[in-house]
């Protein structure tokens, strides 16, 4: 009985996407981050853009077809504006993240980015 439970115990562990929780620099532009919160809240902050922080955006990190996956909502004065999927995955201190929503022209590619916290 005990070698049949363990494997099941063990099966919500395996289908956990990776966790995002933290603070990411794009490798190739140094003033645009991606922060996402443990709360759910995501931001994309522009250095040189001072309302960049001003949308509301949420996340939520799920695994389909064994790819890990985001979903990110951008909220502004309580209407959603957008909302899509993008494929992720996490190697060592680096986030590469697909460049456009699932379903639009251009995916496929990846962007890196560093984590700085």
């Amino acid at each position: 009985m005990e070698k049949i439970l363990l494997p099941l115990l063990l099966l919500p562990l395996l289908s956990f996407a990776q966790n995002l929780t933290g603070k990411w620099q794009d490798k190739n532009v140094e003033h645009i981050t991606y922060e996402f919160k443990a709360d759910g809240t995501f931001i994309r902050a522009d250095a040189h853009d001072l309302n960049s922080e001003k949308a509301q955006m949420q996340y939520r990190t799920f695994k389909e077809g064994g790819k890990d996956k985001v979903e990110v909502e951008l909220v502004f004065n309580g209407k959603t504006l957008r909302k899509g999927v993008l494929e992720y995955s996490i190697k060592g201190d680096t986030l590469f993240i697909a460049s456009q929503f699932e379903g639009s022209a251009g995916t496929g590619r990846m962007e890196e980015y560093v984590r700085i916290q």
